[in-house]
């Protein structure tokens, strides 16, 4: 009789698999089609679903930093974003089965990020949701699920508990894929024969860019590398967050300051400020968590920065241009075009603050949401390279404020900046009581993890930022945190707050 069963499953699974490879051959004759790409997408995603729920916590970790976009996604969003989404239903299942899982242990910090959803869901029906997939002149409105998916990546990660043992290899996991910035480089350098990686890479966007730095005759143009500067933020947490200031100093170990200084050296030639910035801030920060102020080590870097601002002063106008455009925020010597350009950037957006200052109390108690109409941000394109209007009023019209707070203000209102700024402070708490508390073998890693969060947000506040883009780096870093802790850590005596029972 067994023999017989077995002979019948595998007949009945022949019966399935020939003819279902014979019409995905037939339908593969013209893969372009998009009936052929819906049946290829079905099949992979039947079959890879025993992988994703058994990786799928490493899978979102993964993709909170990682540079994919999956070109047969509708609107071709990042890796994360349907990844969030997939998480957070496998979730809502595991608790209607009755797991114990909770996730209110910490209300103030989960509540906040319910309010700040409730706001997100909220504006969006009140300013009348738009796709631009359904919709032939108004778009914009994927910028609501970057949020929704943003909140769900907090709850993912906080509920998934992992040993300490493994927090080094899940530290790499979630920093080290922002690496896969660089891809478009390898693109690039391979030429068209390797054009395929934009299927999942966005390489033309590295494509763009050295074209456009290489098509201006006039020489006021000059090599931006964005996808370097990313990989050198991906490295540079990769070493704090496992090593900490005193491990990357570590004589035994020249490696790691290597690689410190190759992360330092990539964020200047990326030719970003914002940047080069966000790094000096995580290094300051992480300085202070560390309380090295008081060591060697406070007396060794002062040395470092003052023979490197000497160095600068007397040597800037020599270096390469994508690193005087990076500097040249300092009162430095750098060539005439870095200076205007870099004086032209920093103009323009102060001016459309200017502007949008004034609009600011309209919108406190409904905000004006993400929707736009594409054929006014089209026509103000064509006024724009005419001459006749600002070039910052295509930017107002896309919702590209390049200001953290006017990000928030202008499209949830008034709420919607208390729902992040009481997620902010909920998430600062958590974070120190695990920096102050927590398992002394985790202690590097809340170190970092606290200095992480304080410096993207006064680069958030003061330097550049996006709600609807950024919002994932401060959720997901709050819910590693959770993950690794295992919860909330309290001083000696209190029962800790779990998310998990363990």
């Amino acid at each position: 009789m067994t023999g017989a069963a077995t002979a019948s499953r595998s007949t009945l699974i022949f019966l399935i698999c020939v003819p279902l490879a014979v019409l995905m051959g037939y339908m593969l004759a013209e893969p372009t089609a998009s009936t052929s790409m819906l049946l290829l997408l079905t099949v992979v995603g039947i079959i890879s679903i025993p992988l994703f729920l058994r990786w799928q916590h490493g899978m979102l970790l993964f993709s909170c930093n990682a540079v994919v976009f999956p070109y047969f996604l509708p609107g071709r969003p990042p890796l994360w974003l349907p990844v969030c989404f997939a998480c957070m239903f496998l979730l809502i299942v595991d608790r209607a089965m009755s797991k114990p899982v909770n996730l209110f242990h910490d209300k103030k910090l989960s509540w906040s990020l319910i309010f700040l959803g409730i706001v997100t869901v909220f504006t969006a029906y009140a300013n009348g949701t738009s796709f631009g997939s359904l919709s032939s002149s108004n778009s914009g409105g994927k910028r609501y699920f970057y949020i929704l998916a943003a909140i769900f990546s907090f709850f993912c990660l906080a509920t998934n508990p992992i040993k300490p043992g493994k927090v080094p290899r899940f530290a790499a996991l979630y920093f080290l894929s922002g690496l896969t910035s660089l891809v478009g480089y390898i693109a690039l350098v391979g030429g068209p024969s390797l054009y395929f990686l934009g299927l999942l890479f966005p390489i033309e966007g590295t494509v763009l860019e050295y074209m456009n730095a290489r098509s201006d005759l006039s020489g006021n143009s000059f090599e931006r590398n964005g996808g370097l500067g990313s990989a050198a933020l991906a490295l540079m947490c990769f070493l704090g967050a496992t090593y900490g200031i005193r491990g990357m100093l570590e004589i035994r170990k020249p490696w790691r300051l290597f690689l410190l200084i190759l992360a330092v050296a990539a964020s200047l030639f990326s030719g970003y400020r914002s940047v080069f910035l966000l790094i000096v801030l995580i290094f300051g920060a992480l300085f202070v968590y560390e309380g090295l102020l008081k060591t060697r080590y406070f007396l060794i870097f002062s040395a470092i920065g003052v023979i490197s601002l000497f160095f600068l002063f007397s040597f800037s106008s020599m270096l390469p241009q994508s690193i005087q455009r990076t500097i040249c925020f300092l009162p430095l010597e750098v060539d005439l075009n870095v200076r205007a350009q870099a004086d032209d950037s920093s103009n323009w957006r102060l001016e459309m603050w200017k502007e949008l200052m004034p609009m600011v109390p309209k919108y406190l108690l409904k905000g004006k949401g993400y929707g736009i109409n594409s054929s006014e941000v089209h026509m103000a394109q064509q006024v724009a390279n005419s001459g006749f209007n600002a070039r910052y009023e295509v930017s107002i019209l896309t919702g590209d404020y390049h200001s953290g707070p006017l990000s928030v203000i202008i499209p949830l209102g008034l709420a919607g900046a208390v729902a992040f700024i009481w997620f902010l402070l909920s998430a600062l708490r958590i974070l120190h009581l695990n920096y102050v508390y927590g398992n002394p073998s985790l202690k590097t890693f809340n170190t970092f993890i606290i200095s992480l969060f304080v410096a993207h947000i006064l680069c958030f506040i003061f330097v550049f930022g996006s709600l609807y883009s950024d919002l994932i780096v401060f959720t997901s870093l709050a819910g590693f945190s959770l993950g690794i802790n295992g919860g909330v850590a309290q001083p000696p005596g209190k029962t800790p707050k779990l998310f998990l029972k363990k």
